[in-house]
């Protein structure tokens, strides 16, 4: 594992559903404890609570989501890719969950079982599950934060972790839906330098001003660079802004250009 993983509460309960809103707030998204309720419903044969997850993991895995939880909850010393790693981890444990624990339903107010089929009304209504899940290794090899939104089939994978097929358990079955994702999308040439440098190249082309450039770099999800995401600068508009980076972007735009002239 190569990514810092994530789990305090103000993480866990920072989640998006709704189109992204310059004035996003916590509130806006389902918590933790909501995703399990949709969970649930998806296993209950509930179509729109799988949607409503896929959807969640459509929009939270965007560095815009980052942005906004850095926004209003601080910057922390992680990158984008934490970010995307750790959601991920979060999102299938939440999906593979074996059971799950009500607080308020136990000796003394604290965990305890659930006692009806909808254990999000029981209790303190908060929710916490235990269960076999990915793990970090397995996701950071299927996944990439550099990848195209449309490039995974979360409907699928929410759908498939809802209802899957009987006799094995969900987690080996996700396991074989998500092997050779990783390949496909280097098989596409999605990486992260020829993708990143097909787009400043385009720009340069286009004689747009660097900061347009780092629009369209953030739009298409590319990733800073790790020097970049140490200092906390999770998109290029922000490294453009800081005045101890803004010269690192403009030798990296000007050393793409040297490259294609070199080549011609």
């Amino acid at each position: 594992m190569r990514f810092t993983l994530l789990d305090d509460e103000e993480f866990l309960n920072f989640n998006v559903s709704a189109f992204l809103d310059p004035a996003l707030k916590a509130k806006d998204g389902p918590d933790q404890t909501t995703l399990y309720q949709l969970a649930i419903l998806g296993r209950q044969g509930d179509r729109f609570a799988i949607g409503e997850f896929t959807e969640t993991i459509d929009r939270t895995l965007q560095p815009a989501a980052f942005a906004s939880f850095e926004r209003l909850r601080g910057v922390r010393a992680i990158g984008f890719p934490d970010w995307f790693y750790s959601k991920l981890y979060q999102f299938f444990e939440i999906l593979l969950h074996e059971s799950v624990a009500v607080l308020g339903n136990g000796p003394g107010g604290d965990w305890g079982a659930p006692k009806t089929a909808r254990p999000w009304e029981e209790g303190e209504r908060r929710l916490r599950g235990s269960g076999s899940s990915l793990e970090p290794d397995e996701i950071e090899a299927a996944f990439s934060p550099e990848a195209r939104e449309e490039t995974y089939p979360w409907y699928e994978i929410v759908a498939l972790c809802a209802s899957p097929a009987p006799g094995r358990p969900r987690v080996e079955q996700l396991r074989d839906r998500i092997k050779g994702l990783g390949r496909v999308q280097h098989a596409r040439g999605w990486s992260k330098n020829e993708r990143r440098d097909r787009l400043i190249l385009a720009g340069l082309e286009k004689n747009l001003p660097y900061d347009e450039i780092c629009q369209e770099l953030d739009r298409h999800l590319i990733a800073t660079t790790e020097g970049m995401q140490i200092v906390g600068a999770a998109r290029w508009v922000v490294a453009w802004e800081d005045p101890q980076l803004h010269r690192d972007v403009q030798k990296l735009f000007s050393k793409v250009r040297r490259r294609k002239s070199v080549k011609q």
